[in-house]
């Protein structure tokens, strides 16, 4: 028989080839002879077991007929070995396999019978010399046992590896399918390049290929060259041309809101980058606020934006509101400070409250004396009324009286206002003209009053002793006014008249008074005075010598006065600022 894997030609009787120990019977012909076809990678195939003619299951051992061991039923049945040796005579000799002790023959490199390899082949004359003395038959050979199958030695590579010649037809075959090509060519040398017809008469895959890489790459290329001029024109737009990045990445927003206790106030959100931090500056308060997320928000009150200071009604709206600009900055990483813009201001109500002035009666007039009365009336009783940040007293009907005394020759400015809620409200400006031609002499001590240029033949000194005496210019109650005269205003009477008024000299020229207005202090030539010095805090000084007398101001402790006389009663005369007043004499010291 010959072996299907190496060719080798077996005896009939044989299982393996004696070569290649290759199956030459397979599952097919155990029962019949016929030759099963090779397997070109299979190890030694298990053999069919024979199948029994009784099963144990339906027949007992009575129902064995007595011949059944064709007369040696008196042996004793033994179980399966693993492997069973093949029958041998008594007289067997020659080759033997050294594992199970199988008889070999001529050229076997495998133990036909255990799969055992044979260190070299059998040689013919070993065969020959054993055939003679070799009688019976082999059996054929058993399973071997359930421990594993007995496969061939693997130190024969030819088991494992086996050599398939492919033939140009085939090669031909896979390469282009059922399209005929023609004869591949073996080249002369294995150095020289291959060619083949389809090669010569087709374009180049790989070149394709390669077009096809270039081209797409080419593609990917423009499109991110168009994406970074996109997002520079971006970026620019955003930035502006030649300006620096922003760290404010929103609008700012202002809303209106009321603080625990009830009083109004602002939330003030701003959007910036993170790591900046957004600083909040209000008079001495200030606030640093670091970006953690998108913003950050203030709550301010508007107490805050409150002004300690005169308002100038000009910076009021038309409808008297102030508008406030919240000072807020974003500080970047870099340390670099911007502003932060608002669309709208807050707007902080500021209430109207009615003032009058009547003295002065004109914006722009000159003097030669430098007191100036002030005198009027304000609304709101409440409300403080100052000049040039002097408080002046404002009684129960609202009305203020006040001297003020200009410090230097020249143009003077009087604003007087009046204040509510720690701000000016409303405002009255005079331009004053402070002219000393002509001479002052001074007719006293301390601050007292000096001779006015325009004096002419004034002979006495006199004093209102009502607030708000008009002055006119000429001596009857139709006259025009001129001017208003404050409560102890200090008066030169040039002389007086048959019906009751008194002719006086008033800034630089002279004007009329009714009599019934002034009290004589002295003559002029013997007007004298000293100075004295306040000893205790808030000091009335009144229009009469009387605790019923009107209060015309209260001096402080320290303030230097001119002492005229003493009125007795415990009372003291005295002029200051350009009145003439009466303190107590207690509170006075002299010099």
């Amino acid at each position: 028989m010959i072996c299907k894997v190496c060719g080798t030609n077996n005896e009939d009787y044989l299982e393996y080839c004696k070569k290649c120990s290759a199956p030459l019977h397979g599952s097919d012909n155990a029962d019949n002879g016929a030759e099963a076809p090779a397997s070109p990678r299979s190890f030694v195939r298990s053999p069919v077991w024979a199948k029994p003619e009784f099963n144990a299951n339906t027949i007992s051992e009575n129902d064995i007929p007595a011949d059944f061991l064709n007369g040696k039923a008196e042996e004793t049945v033994q179980p399966a070995q693993p492997v069973q040796q093949p029958r041998q005579s008594a007289v067997q000799s020659g080759p033997v396999c050294p594992k199970c002790g199988a008889r070999l023959i001529e050229g076997q490199r495998f133990c036909n019978s255990c799969g055992a390899r044979i260190g070299d082949a059998v040689s013919a004359a070993a065969v020959s010399a054993a055939s003679s003395a070799w009688s019976g038959s082999y059996s054929t050979p058993q399973q071997p046992s359930q421990s594993g199958i007995k496969y061939a030695d693997p130190i024969d590579d030819r088991m494992f590896s086996y050599d398939y010649t492919e033939t140009d037809d085939r090669r031909s075959k896979r390469a282009g399918g059922n399209k005929k090509a023609a004869p591949a060519q073996r080249p002369a040398s294995r150095t020289a390049p291959r060619a083949s017809a389809s090669r010569k008469s087709t374009p180049s895959r790989r070149r394709r290929s390669s077009l096809n890489i270039k081209l797409l790459a080419m593609i990917l290329g423009g499109i991110l060259l168009l994406g970074a001029i996109a997002f520079g024109v971006i970026k620019l737009v955003s930035g502006g041309i030649g300006s620096g990045k922003s760290s404010i990445t929103g609008e700012a927003k202002i809303e209106e809101t009321t603080t625990a206790s009830g009083d109004k106030a602002y939330n003030i959100t701003v959007y910036a980058k993170k790591k900046s931090i957004v600083r909040f500056e209000g008079g001495s308060i200030v606030k640093e606020e670091p970006i953690s997320g998108k913003s950050v928000t203030f709550g301010i009150p508007e107490q805050l934006w409150i002004p300690s200071e005169p308002v100038d009604p000009d910076e009021l709206t038309a409808d008297g509101y102030l508008a406030v600009t919240p000072n807020i900055t974003v500080i970047n990483k870099k340390g670099e400070s911007e502003p932060v813009t608002f669309a709208n201001p807050i707007l902080i109500s500021i209430p109207v409250i009615d003032m009058t002035v009547t003295s002065p009666n004109t914006e722009n007039f000159s003097v030669s004396n430098p007191v100036v009365e002030i005198a009027g009336v304000v609304q709101d009783t409440t409300a403080g009324i100052y000049v040039n940040d002097e408080a002046v007293p404002v009684d129960e009907t609202g009305s203020f009286t006040y001297t003020y005394t200009i410090t230097e020759a020249g143009t003077t400015t009087l604003n007087i206002e009046a204040r509510k809620n720690g701000y000016a409200i409303n405002r009255k400006t005079f331009i004053v003209d402070y002219n000393t031609a002509g001479g002052a002499t001074p007719t006293g001590g301390g601050n007292a009053a000096a001779t006015p240029a325009n004096v002419g033949d004034a002979k006495s000194i006199y004093y209102a002793n009502t607030d708000g005496v008009n002055v006119r210019a000429n001596a009857v109650d139709t006259s025009d006014v001129l001017g208003q005269l404050g409560g102890g205003d200090k008066v030169y009477v040039i002389s007086a008249d048959s019906n009751g008024w008194y002719k006086i000299a008033y800034n630089n020229t002279t004007a009329y008074v009714s009599g019934k207005y002034l009290t004589k202090v002295s003559d002029i030539a013997s007007y004298t005075t000293t100075n004295a010095t306040v000893n205790t805090d808030g000091l009335n000084a009144r229009l009469e010598p009387s605790t019923s007398g009107t209060a015309m101001m209260q001096l402080s402790n320290g303030t230097t006065v001119a002492f005229v006389k003493d009125m007795g009663s415990g009372w003291s005369m005295i002029e200051y600022n350009g009145k003439i007043l009466f303190v107590s004499q207690q509170y006075i010291t002299k010099n």
